[in-house]
């Protein structure tokens, strides 16, 4: 609570205007009693402290356990309780509790010094030399020069001058011609000659001795057999036609490499022997149709006046020619063979332009046809036929209508025959065309025929 504060007035010791001493003495007990509800008392030994105690440090006392304990460890190593550790808990298992001098070399660092040398190791001086001593220290190698045995010889010793001689034994000319000997021997050029001499006549025949000996090369070709074809020169280009020159590869076109074209007009026409090759879908003027890979030879004359060309399309089985004359080419001629003699036959203005002989059959009968325009057809009609009285002659006829297999240009040659066990019958074919014809059959006694009719017809498919 707020302080009562007492009204003493402004007249002196008349309290006018001030408080009545009972409503004084009234403020004065509630101000004692309000500092007995908040006084702390005083404790021997102790004294108050200047700090203030906050409502904040209350909770924060407040909040602490009974028995707790400032910074108290409750656990080690995953353990609690009374603690006894041992060192792989800490992560020290492999610590070893052993004094320094007999502490353990890891394996790498016994396996370095493995590979010293002990500092006892000697370095031995051998014949020549001078130093050496252990490895506790650095050592020194020299050379010991001197005259003696034992010493080195320097490159101004007066012994290595070009005045002294090998004292050995000359090897003998047997020992020399022989070859086997091992023994050290002093040489001479003779010796050396005569080693070398009888080395080349072991190996060598009298033939060969001979064209090593040969005088000059005209002795020498003649010892080897060797004709004018050995000297003569070479020719210059794959045209040269001069005299007593020998022939390269690619001259006249022997075994020369195979050109290609795209233009049958344009193929080489020169002297000599060419292969050449033609491909490619733009291809033009080609040897004969639409195909257009083409290898072929070609046999030029002087001057490519006169030849002739084979050509062959590369698995099509056509095979073509032409002719040179007067250095103009002749149109291109199919060669037929066994693969095509047979095939269909077809023409441009007149002119033959596929195969020789072409031979078909459908369900009218069976046809063949040559290059030169001819067609020849078979026809089978299968009887039985009925026969009618034929006006008043006594004579029976039966009429049948036919379609050629293949048809004619204009009309063809009609011919045929049936039979009927005893009896033969009489044709005529009537109304015929280039597309087929009327038959008629004629018999003298019968009025059924079972017999099968056989029609030939020749003439020209164009």
């Amino acid at each position: 609570m707020a302080i009562e504060q007492i009204n003493l007035g402004t007249v002196v010791q008349e309290g006018a205007d001030g408080d009545v001493a009972r409503v004084a003495f009234t403020k004065v007990n509630a101000n004692f009693a309000d500092l007995e509800s908040r006084k702390v008392e005083k404790v021997t030994g102790k004294q108050l402290s200047t700090e203030d105690y906050t409502s904040a440090e209350k909770m924060k006392l407040g909040g602490i356990e009974s028995g707790a304990q400032v910074n108290t460890v409750t656990s080690v190593a995953g353990k609690t309780g009374a603690v006894a550790l041992v060192k792989g808990d800490v992560g020290l298992g492999n610590v070893d509790n052993t004094s320094d001098v007999n502490k353990p070399v890891s394996t790498a660092t016994q396996t370095a010094l493995n590979l010293k040398a002990n500092a006892a190791t000697q370095i031995i001086a051998g014949t020549g030399l001078t130093g050496g001593g252990t490895l506790d220290t650095n050592r020194t190698l020299a050379v010991s020069y001197g005259t003696t045995a034992g010493t080195a010889t320097q490159g101004n010793d007066s012994r290595l001058s070009d005045a002294r001689e090998w004292s050995a034994e000359t090897v003998s000319q047997a020992e020399a011609e022989a070859g086997a000997a091992t023994t050290r021997r002093a040489w001479t050029a003779q010796r050396v000659r005569q080693a070398i001499v009888a080395w080349w006549n072991s190996v060598s025949s009298a033939w060969g001795r001979g064209f090593v000996a040969s005088a000059d090369a005209t002795t020498a070709r003649t010892t080897l057999g060797l004709g004018t074809a050995s000297i003569a020169n070479l020719t210059t280009s794959n045209t040269d036609v001069t005299a007593g020159r020998a022939l390269k590869t690619g001259d006249a076109g022997i075994l020369g490499p195979t050109p290609g074209y795209n233009d049958g007009n344009l193929l080489p026409n020169g002297l000599g022997f060419y292969c050449w090759c033609m491909e490619g879908s733009g291809s033009v003027n080609l040897p004969i149709g639409a195909v257009d890979n083409w290898q072929g030879i070609e046999s030029g004359g002087p001057n490519a006046n006169r030849g002739f060309t084979i050509a062959a399309a590369l698995g099509r089985g056509k095979l073509a020619f032409r002719t040179r004359s007067a250095g103009v080419n002749s149109a291109w001629r199919e060669i037929f063979h066994t693969d095509n003699i047979l095939g269909t036959v077809s023409q441009s203005a007149g002119i033959p332009t596929g195969a020789i002989i072409e031979r078909g059959s459908n369900a009218n009968g069976e046809y063949v046809r040559f290059a030169d325009g001819t067609q020849i057809v078979h026809i089978t009609i299968t009887g039985p036929f009925t026969m009618a009285a034929y006006g008043s002659t006594g004579i029976f006829r039966g009429e049948k209508a036919i379609t050629w297999p293949a048809t004619f240009a204009s009309t063809p040659s009609v011919s045929g025959v049936g039979v009927d066990n005893d009896t033969y019958g009489l044709l005529s074919a009537g109304g015929s065309t280039g597309v087929g014809c009327t038959i008629s059959y004629f018999s003298m006694t019968r009025t059924v025929i079972a017999t099968d009719i056989k029609i030939i017809a020749v003439g020209l498919w164009y």
